[in-house]
């Protein structure tokens, strides 16, 4: 279901409720229907009226709610000048949303994993794009206005920045949350910053 169309109350409430357990810290694929329905205060068979099973319900709230975060990073880097203002953007607000950063990561971790929920979200997010429906990559986005302003070499091919913008921005939301670090996140955002640029301008 598209952010765009208005969902009946109860499935926002199952969606809501499916973040609110990823969230705390709940394994999706132990998570149960009845633990959705309890949380969203309504009858579990009130689920089984929209979705026919567990991996189908947890599937859609999840790019539900991917797709509202990607929307709302996507508005942002458009208001950004360069590349480089857009880097700090993501990591300053990697700082200031700790839910959000906590989301990105658990989606990186979700995305990755063998098991049914995944596989299906997957299938979900490919079936997106085939139906032109995803919203616009915020990362790909970083890097089409790098090129635009010069900061990216048009020799690189586009998955290699596409994996090394990822990969920085994985290893900082790891980062900030490592209580015994020995560098402060402004300067770790600076090192981060200058070693993209770099990376970018120099070639492969």
């Amino acid at each position: 279901m598209s952010t765009r169309e208005k969902m009946p109350q109860k499935v926002e409430a199952l969606y809501r409720a499916v973040q609110e357990l990823i969230e705390e810290g709940a394994d999706i694929n132990r998570i149960k229907v009845a633990d959705i329905t309890e949380r969203a205060g309504i009858g579990k068979g009130t689920a089984y009226e929209y979705f026919p099973n567990k991996e189908e319900l947890i599937s859609s709230a999840m790019l539900y709610h991917m797709n509202i975060i990607y929307r709302e990073i996507g508005k942002e880097i458009r208001k950004r000048k360069n590349l480089e203002e857009s880097i700090y953007f993501m990591l300053g607000a990697m700082d200031e949303r700790i839910g959000q950063r906590d989301c990105f990561l658990k989606c990186v971790h979700i995305l990755t994993d063998s098991g049914e929920i995944s596989k299906k979200l997957r299938r979900k997010i490919e079936e997106q794009k085939e139906h032109a429906d995803w919203q616009e990559d915020f990362i790909r986005q970083m890097i089409e206005l790098g090129r635009q302003t010069g900061e990216i070499s048009l020799k690189l091919p586009e998955d290699y920045m596409y994996l090394a913008i990822a990969s920085k921005l994985v290893g900082y939301a790891i980062y900030i949350t490592d209580n015994g670090k020995n560098c402060n996140n402004t300067e770790m955002q600076k090192l981060i910053c200058e070693s993209l640029l770099r990376e970018f301008t120099g070639g492969i």
